[in-house]
């Protein structure tokens, strides 16, 4: 996918802790109990903190492309397989980072709304998302490499 997206995500996340910031009051929940209830309060600095986590996900993926060798790979590479393996493994951290970018922007956005009406609900639901956003590509990728085809 084009890295024009990846950027485009990026500002938008670091837009949108901007406005977050600027939307917060004094305090602001930083932690939620599993009733999805606020627990724990900050000050709206720590908003600013939100793109720091997924852009340094992002550019960390990048960096470990570099070394494709370097990998774990879920079956023994052979002159047959080992470029078809290596093209699943670095799409499956294009696919990490496009998630991951994804996710937080809407879990920013999902924030910048309950500032906004001063309801707290479905933080919970982040959670399972998230679990889910990073285990379903592994899993499709763990198919694809251990396909007979792929080796």
């Amino acid at each position: 996918y084009p890295v024009a997206v990846d950027c485009l995500l990026m500002v938008l996340l670091i837009a949108g802790a901007i406005v977050l910031y600027f939307a917060a009051g004094d305090s602001v929940p930083v932690h939620y109990n599993l009733k999805g209830e606020a627990d724990a309060y900050g000050h709206p600095a720590a908003l600013l903190f939100i793109p720091v986590l997924p852009l340094g996900l992002v550019l960390l993926f990048r960096w470990v492309k570099k070394f494709p060798d370097s990998f774990n790979y879920p079956v023994r590479l052979n002159e047959n397989n080992k470029a078809r393996q290596q093209q699943l493994a670095l799409a499956l951290l294009d696919v990490y980072g496009l998630v991951t970018l994804i996710a937080f922007n809407l879990l920013q956005f999902h924030l910048l709304y309950n500032t906004i009406s001063g309801v707290h609900r479905l933080i919970w639901i982040w959670g399972p998302l998230f679990l889910l956003a990073y285990l379903l590509p592994l899993f499709i990728y763990l198919r694809k490499s251990s396909n007979r085809s792929a080796n």
